[in-house]
């Protein structure tokens, strides 16, 4: 994965107070994940282009135990992510995000209530 991943997973896991390997998770959820969880998986995007800013994309998955508890995670996610911009990520700068396909998914195979949101970023560069 792009160091732009795990540069933007370590700086939403400190803003939002969630904490990794407990609260959120970068890629899918593991197997040992608890109920309430979010995952930051990483999608690719458009690369860098000399008349455009960088595109990369990802894809946040929060569970909890009730749709309330799923739901006031995603709401910590968006917050971060709607009050941050022109922000630096190690040597890199998050110009904007942009949501989209936000919502809720069902439950999981254990019945734990899952939304999902998929996020559009504008950032100086990738790599």
């Amino acid at each position: 994965m792009a160091t732009l991943d795990r540069e933007l997973f370590d700086w939403l896991a400190a803003q939002s107070g969630l904490s990794p390997g407990v609260d959120i998770f970068r890629g899918p959820f593991p197997p040992a994940a608890p109920d309430v969880a979010c995952a930051l998986i990483w999608r690719g995007g458009e690369g860098e282009n000399p008349i455009r800013v960088a595109r990369p994309r990802f894809q946040v998955i929060c569970r909890g135990k009730t749709q309330d508890q799923a739901l006031a995670l995603l709401q910590k996610v968006r917050g971060v992510l709607a009050a941050n911009y022109a922000h630096q990520l190690g040597d890199r700068e998050l110009l904007a995000s942009q949501e989209s396909s936000a919502g809720f998914i069902g439950q999981d195979e254990k019945g734990r209530y899952e939304f999902s949101a998929n996020y559009l970023l504008a950032t100086d560069r990738l790599l």
